[in-house]
């Protein structure tokens, strides 16, 4: 399962902005969400994505399969948004 600590709704169909996210998975499980998102990483710096967001569900079809009630979702930097470097505290 996921989880998190919700900082704020973002848009009109209740996606929240997430201070923490949780994992509560099996080494197995972490090891294929570990891969989905080297994975995706990889897509976003070749720019060879096809969608503005991918789905591990989607990319790994067995995982919709074992775990329908949980997808990890990754979406696309939007050009010009520093948001995610704004709430960094400094080193």
């Amino acid at each position: 399962m996921l989880y998190g600590y919700s900082r704020r709704v973002i848009n009109r169909y209740g996606l929240r902005e997430l201070k923490e996210v949780t994992f509560q998975a099996s080494p197995d499980d972490l090891r294929r969400i570990a891969t989905f998102l080297t994975d995706a990483a990889s897509q976003i710096e070749a720019g060879t994505a096809k969608t503005d967001h991918l789905h591990l569900s989607i990319e790994d079809a067995g995982w919709g399969k074992m775990h329908p009630e949980m997808d990890v979702v990754v979406s696309l930097p939007v050009a010009g948004d520093d948001s995610r470097n704004s709430r960094r505290k400094p080193r």
